[in-house]
């Protein structure tokens, strides 16, 4: 169970820093949009200065023929050999740096980071991914933080408990801890089951009658191409408008 958690803890900075599109974890927020906006329009202004000529040699440079060559989802990797040496020996650098200076450096913290930044300077995050990945990143960094902070205050509580109660403390909390590592426990094998459940529920529809789905699917596409030209006539009338209010209502109706 703890191998699995900690690969769900890489599969999460993996998934924030690959480099293809997709499905994405972490929902957009109001932070992170202001955030894409302020850089896009400072990288639109730094553009316009910089000739033609230069900006194409450095959107050159990030051409990947391997982008020619089909390869399932399944099994094209996240990013590149570079990438993945470059997020090593930088990681590793900072670590050894931090650990000869004696500094209490967290080494997930510090992948995470390096993780973060070269797949910002692989241009990796999109217009239409960026939004997702800074807002995963502030929320996983922001959620440190936090721990940070509850730790130190539970800290605080459990002292004092062990100085005033001694012994009856020391019974109280251990148990406490055995019921939250039980729950957790419980809880990391229901999201487990859950998510294996829902993909034996999909085999087992692509796999019934062909009938069936093409009945269901055709119905559903009917429902969704007659919603969809008026949505699509919204929001292109309300980004001619810069009418905000409108696409956020939109938004909220399509979800």
């Amino acid at each position: 169970m703890v191998f699995e958690k900690a690969r769900s803890v890489i599969k999460t900075s993996v998934n924030l820093g690959r480099q293809d599109e997709g499905v994405e974890r972490f929902p957009a927020n109001e932070i992170s949009r202001n955030i894409v906006k302020g850089v896009f329009a400072i990288n639109k202004a730094v553009c316009s200065i910089i000739p033609d000529k230069i900006l194409k040699k450095i959107e050159h440079r990030f051409y990947d023929k391997s982008q020619e060559q089909y390869v399932a989802p399944e099994d094209k990797p996240a990013f590149d050999l570079v990438r993945a040496s470059v997020n090593l020996i930088a990681a590793a650098g900072i670590i050894l740096v931090a650990t000869s200076m004696k500094l209490p450096l967290s080494t997930t913290f510090v992948s995470f980071m390096v993780l973060m930044g070269t797949s910002l300077a692989d241009k990796a995050w999109a217009k239409g991914s960026a939004v997702y990945r800074i807002s995963g990143v502030l929320i996983v960094v922001g959620g440190w933080f936090l721990t940070a902070i509850i730790a130190l205050s539970v800290s605080i509580v459990f002292a004092s408990l062990l100085f005033n109660f001694k012994i009856y403390a020391l019974i109280a909390l251990v148990i406490a801890a055995l019921l939250l590592i039980f729950k957790s426990h419980i809880f990391y094998r229901h999201n487990r089951y859950k998510s294996e459940v829902n993909l034996e529920l999909a085999d087992e529809w692509f796999k019934s009658d062909f009938q069936k789905i093409e009945s269901e699917v055709r119905e559903k596409l009917s429902f969704i191409l007659d919603r969809f030209e008026n949505y699509y006539n919204m929001a292109i009338d309300s980004l001619i408008e810069k009418n905000r209010k409108t696409l956020a209502r939109i938004t909220v109706e399509i979800q």
